[in-house]
């Protein structure tokens, strides 16, 4: 069952245990001895009632998730940085993002390939994470605080009409909730095909509008029971 999981999609909060994890219901803050008997990788994902059944998970913890979005999962895991000269070897914390989603989507690809297992272009400004509490400008949406995130790995050969993305965030402590109330949410936001190159030198400040990329809100259970994690990693 556990294999199985890596490979489906999410549509409802279901808080799956990859590992020993406690579910921390209303984004309790974690103590520094619970945050160091964790088992890594650390993983919380969500999905929806077809895939359930479609791969014989528990229905009765799917839900609906946004339109496109069919299974997101949420990873915290370490690794190890050799040093040289005079950097010190030492230990990381990576934060990652694995989404399923609707392969009709017209999403940007970093490059023109089925699957790729490692990033070159990783697509910098073409994925963000954002509190979900977005303003109007005009007939769009902007975000408040935000942070890009970086394409890892794509695979468009999963299902027929499904494709994963991986993203990873520039360190852990690069989630725009860590400055907000956990009541404020979170968003990722996928870049849609042809969008606007936010990335290109001299841009930079132009704001992110939801006309060029695809919003998912992330369901608010999924996002209390990894944000304490995420925090205490980041500290």
């Amino acid at each position: 069952m556990l294999k199985k999981l890596g490979q489906f999609t999410l549509s409802i909060l279901v808080v799956s245990l990859y590992s020993n994890i406690t579910s921390f219901a209303n984004n309790k803050p974690l103590t520094e001895a619970e945050f160091k008997a964790t088992k890594l990788p650390y993983s919380v994902m969500a999905y929806s009632n077809k895939y359930a059944h479609e791969y014989g998970l528990d229905a009765s913890k799917a839900i609906k998730l946004p339109k496109g979005l069919e299974a997101i999962k949420l990873t915290l895991s370490k690794s190890f940085s050799k040093g040289y000269g005079p950097y010190a070897s030492k230990w990381d914390y990576n934060c990652t993002a694995e989404l399923y989603v609707d392969k009709s989507l017209n999403l940007y690809w970093p490059g023109d390939h089925a699957k790729v297992d490692k990033v070159d272009d990783r697509g910098l400004q073409k994925s963000q994470i954002s509190t979900a509490q977005l303003e109007k400008k005009g007939k769009y949406w902007v975000p408040g605080p935000y942070a890009s995130m970086l394409y890892d790995a794509y695979d468009k050969t999963v299902k027929a009409d499904l494709a994963s993305v991986k993203l990873s965030f520039f360190g852990c402590g690069y989630i725009p909730s860590r400055y907000t109330a956990a009541k404020d949410g979170l968003a990722i936001w996928l870049e849609k095909k042809g969008g606007y190159n936010y990335a290109v030198i001299g841009q930079g400040e132009r704001e992110i509008s939801s006309k060029d990329f695809y919003v998912f809100k992330l369901p608010q259970n999924l996002v209390n029971s990894y944000l304490p994690y995420a925090r205490m990693a980041a500290n």
